[in-house]
């Protein structure tokens, strides 16, 4: 009796190191710091659900967490492409083994404007780009809750 008391007491404590160890790595979202990039989408990466974005500085920034396409295509909004322009808020996620991630809170895919009889080639060359909603074809998409950060592609409140 007392041997399998013993076991249940082991394994409970190993259920809840566990437990402990996902809250540590997932981090307090309070704690995080937003950042909005903008620029321009230089690489696609499906295998880790990222894409990177050279923002306005000159800086590359890899942005993770973009969520499942097919969220994308149920929210009527195309994944971005590289060379086109996105402006994303996302946090800064500190993990203990690796450098911090910038995780993507929500993201609008920008549109170019160019003055009349203009064209514009994928850089826009001849316009400038706009990432207002207010502007027509600027494509719009939440992927986390604002105050929780919980992902909303996982049908988590807030969808």
């Amino acid at each position: 009796m007392k041997s399998s008391m013993k076991t249940v007491f082991v394994l409970l404590a190993i259920v809840m190191s566990f437990i402990t160890v996902q809250a540590v790595w997932a981090g307090s979202p309070t704690n995080k710091a937003e950042v909005t990039i903008e620029g321009k989408v230089i690489a696609v990466n499906r295998d880790t659900g990222s894409i990177t974005v050279l923002d306005l500085q000159d800086s590359n920034n890899e942005v993770y967490g973009l969520g499942s396409l097919s969220y994308w295509k149920n929210n009527s909004v195309e994944f971005p492409s590289q060379h086109e322009y996105v402006s994303i808020l996302a946090y800064r996620c500190d993990y203990p083994t690796e450098t911090d991630r910038l995780v993507a809170i929500d993201v609008r895919v920008c549109v170019c404007v160019v003055s009349d009889g203009l064209d514009a080639d994928y850089n826009c060359t001849n316009g400038i780009f706009v990432c207002t909603d207010a502007t027509e074809g600027v494509e719009f998409i939440q992927l986390r809750d604002y105050d929780t950060y919980i992902p909303l592609w996982r049908g988590c409140p807030g969808r």
